[in-house]
């Protein structure tokens, strides 16, 4: 039943229903964190999925808290061999940029920036939609700390990167939205 808990609060919270998403999320939390303990991917996964919700509640202390949570789990179980699943944990790195952007904690945002970034650098080919969108945030970071030559490079490297891979009918939101914010901080 736990995992049909953990089902219901992401289909929840796809569904845009954060407070029944939080409460089945916290149920199969609850559970498999008493089972398992806390190094245990399902712990790892649930932790994330509610710092998602918290921020979306704009519960930001508590997400940031499950946050580091989710990441410290994720981090000991990549160590330890347990886990393989380094892709999960830079998801969780690039929540933590978005979260830390919210609340305007610009160093922060940008050192889980450098975190994503140089997981994402080892293959560009393969995630260069992601480093666009990291160049993105990197703009608006360094738009709120007033910093705009250095926000205009991030939206320039963006546009740059979407150039170099210039495939028909990809990315043509992003890019759209990256002009966008671009012209709009100008």
């Amino acid at each position: 039943i736990v995992p049909l808990y953990y089902k219901l609060g992401v289909t929840n919270y796809l569904f845009g229903q954060y407070l029944e998403a939080e409460y089945y999320t916290n149920k199969a939390l609850i559970i498999r964190e008493q089972a398992y303990g806390k190094i245990h991917l399902d712990v790892a996964k649930g932790y994330y999925l509610r710092a998602i919700l918290n921020k979306e509640l704009q519960l930001y202390g508590q997400a940031e808290k499950d946050l580091e949570e989710a990441i410290s789990s994720m981090e000991t179980l990549l160590e330890t061999g347990v886990s393989q699943d380094t892709l999960r944990l830079i998801w969780m790195f690039e929540e933590s940029i978005r979260l830390h952007m919210t609340l305007r904690n610009n160093a922060l945002a940008l050192q889980f920036w450098d975190k994503t970034y140089n997981h994402y650098t080892q293959n560009e080919e393969a995630y260069f939609p992601d480093i666009i969108a990291l160049y993105n945030y990197k703009g608006h970071i360094h738009y709120n700390q007033q910093k705009f030559d250095l926000s205009d490079e991030a939206f320039k490297m963006a546009i740059e990167i979407y150039e170099r891979y210039d495939q028909p009918n990809q990315l043509r939101e992003t890019i759209a939205t990256i002009y966008s914010d671009w012209g709009v901080i100008q």
